[in-house]
């Protein structure tokens, strides 16, 4: 061995000729993103895409130059545990510059953001040499940082898979973006009944127990924004009979994937003794979920930052405060809001909630029909397009809920109630169809993983028909419940709930 050079086993060798030629494909990889897709960038990016190419090329250049300083190193080539030190801290710190600058996660801006983590690790390795002393401890303390951050996630999730809990449920963006877009607007006044400020058809919500008052939170959708006033939706009925605080929570146009973010966000934080999912088999076991077959499933789970717990749980802890704050100010303030009506008032105003004849079709007959047809086929005539994704989706609330019992309430369409519109489907469906498919599938299934449930449907069977032989528990071609059907089901809500509340109320 020539004296004053160092010799470096063929193992370290080839680890650093590894690492430059990935880099190099990295840096390559990125670089042919973005002259292929410049067009649609510039638009996006604007001034920044400059930017973003002069950086590209500051990493191209500074990864050849660590790469030539280490082809002709006689005596201070780089070690393969600084190596390994600085191309891990590069990963870290482009993750989390990925989780701040960007969202959702897309493919494209990944490959970007790995094109600079070559250059950011050849930068602190060319520094090294210039600066030992300053980069040896700058080094230290980055490396630190870079293995405790996922650490400490890889730890969130193992620790919410073991112990679940609503702080720690990665729900996703999707079903978030849609509650959104269909919650009532606070204040918006809905059959002579103001929306409460988190848009929910209901009285401000209270957290914790008022006194020794049990609270109940039900989701669903729009049975849980309902057709009717306010005194007369199940839930107000249901309240009432258990002198209970029962929270609604719902929106128009949601699903069970919806539901899980409610129960997570808006829910469990109002400490509830117990949540009621509503499911109504009408529409519930036919819903597209936005984040089923997305592409990069590992790699979201990590670069998509509803994702990651470490964002999640302190932007959950810092809104839960501030939820706390407020609805303590609300208790405070609460005074009768404006334009309520009561039920005098209401049947005064809307006759049809005392005579289901007198009310106006929702949709022309030929539009009901075929909407309720559609229904039947893909309910009755084969398995629910999207049982399992309701079957997970309440494995997955159940688990966020934690030691908070959850019981499913089971919603039927019009069709499994009245006899003559079931026969009318009947005969135009041109296929066999059974009837109560939905219930028997999802029955058997909460029954086997040990949920509690209440069928309200041999429940509005058993109600008596009117003159005209039909029960009249649904707005007329509408398919949602009339103030007849809230009864009924408040009533069977309420007597179904009833043993557990007083339970509640002996502790």
């Amino acid at each position: 061995m020539v004296e004053g050079r160092r010799s470096f086993p063929g193992s370290a060798a080839a680890l650093r000729l590894g690492a430059g030629v990935f880099g190099i494909f990295l840096v390559g990889r990125a670089l042919h993103a973005s002259l292929s897709r410049r067009a649609a960038l510039e638009v996006v990016l604007g001034p920044r895409f400059s930017l973003l190419g002069v950086g590209l090329v500051a990493s191209l250049v500074l990864l050849l130059a660590w790469s030539w300083r280490e082809l002709r190193a006689r005596d201070e080539a780089t070690t393969t545990a600084s190596l390994l030190r600085w191309g891990w801290v590069a990963v870290v710190i482009v993750w989390g510059g990925f989780l701040f600058l960007v969202d959702p996660y897309q493919r494209l801006w990944l490959e970007l953001a790995l094109g600079l983590a070559p250059g950011l690790a050849c930068a602190a390795l060319l520094g090294a040499r210039r600066w030992p002393r300053f980069l040896r401890g700058v080094e230290f303390a980055l490396f630190s940082l870079a293995i405790a951050a996922p650490g400490l996630e890889l730890g969130l999730r193992s620790w919410a898979a073991m112990r679940p809990s609503p702080m720690l449920a990665r729900v996703g963006a999707g079903p978030a973006e849609l509650v959104e877009r269909f919650r009532l607007e606070p204040g918006e006044l809905r059959l002579g009944y103001p929306a409460n400020s988190r848009g929910f058809y209901d009285e401000e919500p209270v957290r914790g127990r008022g006194g020794e008052e049990p609270r109940i939170v039900v989701i669903g959708d729009s049975f849980s924004v309902g057709m009717v006033p306010h005194a007369w939706h199940y839930t107000t009925v249901c309240e009432e009979l258990l002198a209970a605080r029962v929270e609604n929570l719902g929106a128009m146009g949601i699903g069970p994937p919806e539901y899980l973010h409610l129960l997570v966000e808006e829910a469990l934080p109002l400490e509830p003794d117990l949540v009621v999912v509503a499911l109504f088999v009408g529409n519930d076991l036919d819903v597209f979920d936005s984040l089923v077959d997305l592409p990069d499933p590992a790699l979201r789970s990590w670069f998509q930052r509803d994702q990651v717990l470490l964002h999640v749980l302190p932007a959950r802890m810092a809104r839960l405060r501030a939820e706390g704050r407020r609805l303590a100010e609300d208790a405070r303030s609460r005074a009768p809001v404006p334009g309520r009506l009561d039920r005098q008032e209401a049947l005064r105003t809307y006759p049809w909630l005392g005579d289901p004849s007198l009310e106006e079709g929702s949709l022309s007959p030929e539009a009901f029909i075929d909407l309720e047809l559609e229904r039947a086929l893909t309910l009755c005539a084969q398995e629910p397009p999207s049982l399992d994704l309701c079957q997970e989706v309440l494995l997955a609330a159940r688990r966020a809920a934690g030691e908070i019992p959850l019981r499913v309430l089971l919603i039927p369409d019009e069709f499994q109630v009245e006899d003559a519109l079931w026969a009318d489907l009947g005969a135009r469906a041109g296929r066999p169809l059974e009837r109560d498919r939905p219930q028997r599938l999802l029955i058997a299934w909460l029954e086997r993983e040990g949920f509690g449930y209440l069928d309200l449907l041999p429940i509005l069977r058993g109600v008596d028909v009117l003159a005209d032989g039909s029960r009249h528990l649904y707005h007329r071609h509408d398919t949602h419940f009339n103030a007849r059907g809230n009864e009924v089901a408040g009533r069977a809500l309420a007597a179904f709930l009833g043993a557990e509340v007083e339970a509640l109320r002996a502790e």
